[in-house]
């Protein structure tokens, strides 16, 4: 889009919400400087915007001769951020070790143990590792955790991929459970995210108020049918069919406080699942690839989708429930897994990409970050306390990754 047709649009916006969409269409083809001038003309002159097209010639004299003043030229090229990558403790494990984790209250990182014998749990910003409770299930044994809240005793549920039986741990990772069964196939989840929904209870049987009923939904990879764990009495749920085949989802992240967006793989189609109503439905086609996706980070009212295969982040919008391409990331396929937001970034952990995927929120710019050598290294990105530092999930990695980064100056 051409920076006048850009212009054009934003001077025709006459409310709230026309104004952000026209900024994200100005961020694209605009300094943040311009972008900000020309904000600061369409609300001063908000009432121009409001009246017929024929009035955005005049418009857009307001808004260059408001550019003129306030910018006096383009602004410098953003500074990109510095980070870093480093080998932290060394796991000790076999290949395919761990998928993904979770941080407990007290700073403690849970590892989903993959191809590993052992839950992993690593000091939150390195110190210490120790493997604890031997896991005797089939490879690739569970994908992902999920935490539940205090009211659930701060519970650990690993999602079952070829594993037979449900894995949880409580107490700062010091007790497990095994079981139950969730006899739903071989690969038959691929992350999880926790959702509640109200409970009304019967006036007869169940006298008093409601409250609020929470699960752990389970994502389903090769199921036919979504899952949810009951934490709290330790059953096993099996909910709404998805009509999506199989490998179709890779993740989960909560849109609401029932719903959950499903991670498309090989589904031509973002998944949305309620568990107030156990009812799945189609949510945007994204037609990008297969194997496209293997994660999302929520930020605001977007859900960002980590490309595995796709040559584009993608873009979910919650409010309008529509998918958009974001930026290319140049680094090839099987590219990264997992991410989280830092700051004003999206960091995502390099699978076979040999550098860190990072991305500027506010403009939406890719940026490569730190290099990394080893092929299909990591699983998941969990921020510290302090949010300028994470840990990466090793896979076939043989340490822990420690990652910094810090805005650019």
């Amino acid at each position: 889009m051409s920076t006048r047709d850009t212009l054009r649009m934003m001077f025709k916006a006459s409310d709230g919400a026309n104004i952000a969409i026209a900024y994200d269409h100005a961020n694209t083809s605009a300094t943040a400087q311009q972008v900000k001038a020309l904000m600061d003309a369409i609300i001063a002159n908000k009432e121009i915007f409001s009246q017929q097209p024929q009035t955005a010639l005049g418009a857009e004299m307001l808004c260059r001769e408001r550019m003129t003043i306030d910018i006096g030229g383009p602004g410098p090229a953003p500074a990109d951020p510095q980070m870093s990558l480093d080998d932290g403790e060394e796991h000790g494990q076999d290949l395919a070790a761990y998928w993904g984790g979770v941080m407990m209250p007290h700073g403690v990182i849970a590892f989903a143990p993959c191809n590993a014998n052992y839950v992993g749990l690593a000091e939150n910003g390195g110190g210490s590792f120790e493997v604890k409770h031997a896991v005797n299930q089939p490879d690739p044994k569970y994908l992902g955790a999920v935490l539940c809240p205090p009211q659930h005793e701060n519970i650990v549920v690993f999602i079952p991929c070829n594993a037979d039986q449900m894995l949880t741990v409580y107490g700062e990772g010091e007790y497990n459970y095994m079981g139950p069964d969730h006899n739903s196939g071989d690969f038959a989840f691929f992350g999880g995210v926790y959702l509640e929904y109200w409970y009304e209870p019967d006036p007869v049987n169940e006298p008093g108020e409601g409250w609020d009923e929470g699960r752990v939904v389970m994502v389903p990879f090769n199921a036919s049918a979504i899952a949810a764990f009951d934490q709290g009495a330790y059953e096993f749920e099996v909910g709404a069919d998805h009509g999506e085949g199989q490998m179709a989802f890779s993740g989960g992240v909560r849109i609401d406080k029932s719903k959950a967006l499903l991670v498309p793989y090989d589904s031509e189609y973002i998944g949305i699942y309620d568990l107030a109503t156990d009812e799945y439905t189609r949510g945007p086609a994204h037609v990008i690839s297969s194997n496209a996706f293997m994660g999302g980070v929520r930020h605001e009212d977007f859900v960002y989708l980590i490309p595995y295969n796709s040559p584009r982040i993608g873009i979910y919008n919650i409010t309008t429930n529509q998918y958009t391409d974001g930026p290319e990331h140049d680094c090839g396929d099987a590219a990264f897994v997992g991410g989280a937001v830092m700051g004003g970034y999206l960091v995502m952990s390099p699978y076979s990409a040999t550098h860190v995927g990072v991305m500027e929120i506010s403009s939406r710019r890719f940026i490569k970050g730190p290099e990394n050598a080893v092929k299909e290294a990591y699983t998941g990105v969990i921020p510290d306390l302090m949010g300028n530092s994470a840990t990466f999930v090793p896979y076939n990695a043989t340490h822990i990754g420690r990652f910094t980064i810090m805005p650019g100056g």
